[in-house]
């Protein structure tokens, strides 16, 4: 793979149920220089999906040999079903000059960086709380309380203070300032020469690293007091 790379590509990684996806879309809708990193999976297309759009739809035994062979970026399973980023797809959009942007697990990041390091810049998305981080959960009413109280127990534990693996960080705490943020970020990596360079220079990981702490430290305060619990 040729790392003689201009285009950017940009993976934004958090928590489960930081809001990283909504920050992606974000970036799609208002910046038509971007394009979307298209997951493969092995589940069903649903009615209203396209191969090579929505997903590329494999078969099982077509995912696993990906697996073997080194095609995906990162995977996962989730309800029986395989999920990843190919290698192809990732490498087609560079060799096109386009600006791919990405959310996917904190793993997937550093491994996009480790494959493509002079292209990827990587932003994680730190909640607020995790009272906050409870609420979005339950909100999106697909995981039953065993597997969000997983998912929080995971992000605590093994998630949170990967922050300091990343080239910028953002609190979303405010979904509005969130979206400006993550906004300035992208520009300043494809025009750099842009009037949102020193805003996005606030959120260079050791210029954010206080407020991350802060935060972080709050949301060890909250679990050693159980003070979200009862809040969702």
């Amino acid at each position: 793979m040729s790392n003689e790379l201009k285009n950017v590509l940009l993976v934004v990684s958090g928590p489960s149920g930081s809001g990283k996806n909504t920050l992606l879309n974000y970036i799609l809708e208002n910046r038509p220089d971007s394009v979307h990193s298209v997951s493969a999976t092995t589940r069903a297309p649903r009615f209203f999906e396209h191969d090579g759009v929505d997903y590329y739809f494999k078969t099982t035994a077509e995912f696993e040999r990906l697996i073997d062979e080194g095609g995906l970026i990162e995977w996962d399973k989730y309800r029986g079903n395989y999920y990843g980023t190919l290698v192809s797809d990732v490498q087609r959009k560079i060799d096109e000059g386009l600006n791919v942007v990405f959310d996917i697990t904190i793993p997937g990041a550093e491994n996009v960086k480790r494959l493509f390091p002079n292209a990827t810049k990587t932003v994680f998305v730190l909640p607020p709380s995790i009272r906050i981080l409870r609420h979005r959960l339950v909100c999106r009413k697909s995981d039953d309380e065993e597997t969000i109280n997983r998912r929080i127990e995971f992000a605590i534990r093994s998630e949170i203070e990967k922050y300091r693996d990343f080239d910028y960080v953002l609190v979303n705490d405010d979904l509005d300032e969130a979206r400006k943020n993550i906004l300035a970020i992208y520009d300043s990596l494809t025009k750099p020469d842009c009037e949102n360079t020193a805003a996005a220079a606030c959120f260079k990981k050791d210029a954010f690293a206080e407020h991350a702490e802060e935060t972080i430290k709050r949301i060890h305060e909250e679990v050693m007091n159980d003070s979200f619990q009862n809040n969702a």
